[in-house]
């Protein structure tokens, strides 16, 4: 994608780490909640679990007048998220897309804005909602998401300690490729791709 990216993350898997490969556990259970089935009424095996809400989430989402006959089966349960050089950053899903905009501080190079906008898709054939009130909150105010809270409170001390003396630069593993695919690509705005 150039000076883009994107990752997927697919739901409704158990994970490599996990040894127990029979189980149903409590993460799984909870996505079969939130896609309408009892864990209790499931008979299927862990491995079916995905394909049991995909299709649970595409029968509910038609239901509700949603039309995702272009979606295919990951579509209906994975997160696709994309970054958008330099700063935007889509979260879609079936339902609706969330966006983050993150912006530099105007005199602090060690704060930063996150704007946050969630976007649902509407039934056809439905008077779209009123637009909601623009809010602003300092950060830890509220809730924004069990990751995006567990991120949040993870930024500050990533910043602190790269302003330590001890900092010598950065480390990033193979799976944060992406990471180092947007350095780079800053680099060559800075510098031109051929330094």
């Amino acid at each position: 994608y150039e000076r883009h990216n994107r990752y997927l993350v697919p739901f409704g898997l158990l994970s490599p780490r996990y040894q127990n490969r029979d189980e149903i556990t409590d993460a799984l259970q909870g996505m079969l909640r939130r896609a309408g089935i009892e864990p209790e009424e499931f008979k299927g095996a862990p491995e079916e679990v995905r394909t049991t809400m995909q299709a649970a989430a595409r029968e509910s989402t038609e239901a509700r007048g949603i039309d995702v006959s272009e979606l295919n089966d990951d579509q209906m349960t994975d997160d696709y998220h994309y970054y958008i050089f330099p700063n935007i950053t889509l979260n879609t899903h079936h339902t609706g897309v969330m966006v983050f905009r993150q912006r530099p501080h105007a005199t602090d190079p060690n704060k930063m804005y996150f704007d946050l906008q969630n976007y649902a898709r509407i039934p056809d054939g439905a008077e779209p909602p009123p637009r909601p009130v623009h809010t602003t909150y300092k950060h830890g105010e509220i809730s924004i998401g069990l990751v995006l809270d567990q991120d949040s409170y993870n930024l500050p001390r990533v910043q602190k300690g790269m302003n330590s003396r001890a900092y010598k630069g950065l480390l990033i593993n193979y799976r944060e490729r992406r990471i180092r695919h947007m350095h780079k690509t800053i680099d060559d705005y800075i510098y031109g791709p051929d330094r």
